[in-house]
């Protein structure tokens, strides 16, 4: 993008990427249009898939804000907080990138591979190759710049990264996100008040001894000793890795990639450690409170998480499935979202898990959608998708589990956004409410049923949906009849 940037210009950029992203988007609807005619495709291919729909996205965002700022050279602020990825040694903004990687590649072979670097406001941080491998799941989540260059501040200052936030935001979506940008090995623990201190110890001395980050989450339920048993070990690492880590970052000749970065080693809990580069700790809280520690307190550097862009969520997961018109259609979703909030008096609660059993609720139909013949008109193609978009939603509890006037508002409402959502709405509907939402309501209502109960979910589907009707009206734990009836 540097080279890109200083050649052509910021509106050359936006529309590359913007056919780089269109490319590959038919790639993906070609794949979902030959499902059942070819073999499926691999593990590697759709990890490969998935992570080059990421870049582009990212890439195409980028493009149109140096676009939106006029940007023309990289000294500019809003290229200069963006993370950047260059070989060779840091702290460097090369008059030409695309001469230098040529120069770093044809570098004699007997010497030690170049090392990458990641430069983001001046700061170079050290790519360390933490290998992922290819895996299934959900699409990889777009990296909030804000929270991102916050995490990275505070590691560099060997202080706690802390993310505070309610439950539902994706703060550990954020950090997992942050260290596959900078391939580090990323270890999970979440607390509990049974916890024990030597637990935690030992976990922090895997990750300083191994170099990597550990993310404790939930740490607002620990007790207030162990919270301040954790400033005091947290404290002794800071001590024991920050002067280490400082001499390592004024000495980046030396490094070799290939190598593990061994920089020192002293004494945590009484015990002889090597420690590696690459160790950090995140914390994950609701708030911050005066039940933290002040010497807990001194060590964190927070950083309040809105609720996630549930546009930004659903392009993403869209344009994954091969979507035509996928900007459109997330944004009057997220604006249909966004209205309903008017609509009540009251919080909502968040309504991202909604909205993500909704897009795969919409993509689970269109894969089991017969082929269209091949004279389909583009527009006929997107007016399918958008019917299965408004199909999925009306399943969902926002439409099935409500009545009367907000249920009437509801639809008013999807009409004025959708252009086909009256002719969908005339259409005879089969109610039926998917199982993993079945579960969290239920589980929202304090009820946590069992496999065998949710086995027998399709027959018993309006008797529960009118349960949880019941049970959401009633603002204190509801009465044991009705859990009975449920339990039963």
């Amino acid at each position: 993008m540097e080279e890109a940037l200083l050649e052509w210009g910021t509106l050359a950029m936006v529309s590359m990427h913007m056919r780089k992203l269109e490319v590959l988007v038919n790639v993906l609807r070609a794949q979902r249009a030959s499902q059942g005619k070819q073999p499926l495709p691999s593990v590697r291919q759709t990890s490969l898939l998935s992570a080059l729909l990421v870049m582009a996205v990212t890439h195409r965002d980028i493009a149109q804000l140096l676009e939106k700022h006029k940007v023309s050279d990289l000294t500019d602020f809003h290229w200069v907080r963006q993370l950047k990825y260059h070989l060779g040694s840091p702290h460097i903004i090369p008059k030409s990138p695309l001469q230098s990687l040529k120069t770093t590649a044809s570098s004699e072979p007997s010497q030690s591979p170049a090392a990458c670097w990641i430069d983001v406001l001046g700061r170079s941080f050290l790519y360390n190759y933490e290998y992922l491998g290819p895996r299934l799941g959900p699409l990889p989540s777009l990296l909030p710049e804000r929270p991102a260059l916050v995490l990275l501040l505070a590691l560099e200052e060997v202080a706690c990264g802390t993310l505070l936030g309610p439950k539902g935001v994706g703060k550990r979506a954020i950090v997992n996100s942050l260290a596959q940008a900078l391939g580090r090995q990323l270890v999970i623990l979440p607390c509990s008040p049974q916890i024990e201190t030597q637990c935690l110890s030992n976990y922090l001395n895997g990750a300083l001894q191994g170099g990597a980050w550990l993310l404790l989450e939930a740490v607002h339920q620990l007790p207030p000793g162990l919270l301040s048993a954790l400033g005091q070990r947290l404290a002794e690492l800071h001590h024991l890795y920050a002067p280490l880590y400082q001499e390592a970052s004024r000495n980046t000749s030396t490094i070799d990639p290939t190598q593990p970065q061994l920089l020192g080693s002293g004494f945590f809990e009484k015990h002889h450690v090597s420690i590696r580069l690459g160790y950090g700790c995140l914390l994950e809280l609701r708030a911050l409170s005066s039940a933290v520690p002040a010497n807990l307190h001194l060590l964190l550097r927070p950083v309040a998480l809105a609720l996630p862009d549930l546009q930004q969520v659903a392009e993403l997961t869209l344009l994954g499935a091969g979507m035509r018109d996928a900007f459109r259609m997330a944004t009057r979703l997220s604006r249909f979202f966004s209205l309903e909030h008017e609509l009540v008096s009251g919080p909502l609660p968040c309504r991202l898990p909604l909205l993500k059993q909704i897009l795969k609720d919409t993509i689970q139909t269109l894969n089991v959608t017969k082929e269209e013949p091949e004279s389909q008109q583009p527009c006929s193609l997107a007016a399918i998708e958008e019917a299965a978009l408004l199909h999925a939603l009306l399943r969902s509890p926002l439409f099935s589990v409500l009545s009367g006037p907000h249920l009437h508002n509801l639809r008013e409402l999807l009409c004025v956004l959708f252009p086909s959502a009256s002719q969908v709405l005339a259409e005879p509907m089969t109610h039926r409410l998917m199982k993993p939402l079945v579960v969290e309501e239920l589980q929202h209502v304090g009820l946590h049923p069992s496999p065998d109960i949710l086995g027998f979910w399709p027959v018993f589907d309006t008797f529960i949906r009118d349960s949880i009707s019941r049970l959401s009206n009633y603002p204190e734990p509801p009465p044991s009849a009705l859990v009975f009836d449920l339990h039963v």
